[in-house]
């Protein structure tokens, strides 16, 4: 799904991430099963119209903040991000790039 560069902000800013690196994630677990599930719901986030699915699986993984920018678009394939919006507090906002932050 990613590239190395996809946790630079998990790596940069000490906060986790749902899914890293998928090749380093595969070396310090063993298979891809885990990772699979974490991918195919990263991609449910990101592209399903249902706010009940993705605001279920935020809070399975206790995610905070959600980002979405120029690689979200191209990796996902959506350009519009207004059911995240729906889901929290937009506190960044440049250049086409966002990050929500999750209402508790």
């Amino acid at each position: 799904m990613y590239a190395a560069d996809s946790s630079l902000i998990s790596a940069f800013s000490g906060r986790p991430t749902v899914l890293g690196w998928m090749g380093h994630e595969h070396q310090w677990r063993g298979d891809f099963s885990m990772i699979s599930l974490r991918n195919q719901d990263v991609t449910k986030i990101y592209t399903s119209n249902d706010l009940e699915l993705k605001l279920r699986l935020i809070k399975k993984y206790n995610v905070k903040y959600v980002i979405f920018g120029e690689k979200e678009k191209s990796v996902f394939g959506v350009s519009n991000n207004s059911y995240l919006e729906q889901l929290g507090d937009l506190v960044f906002n440049e250049n086409g790039n966002k990050i929500i932050k999750i209402y508790e």
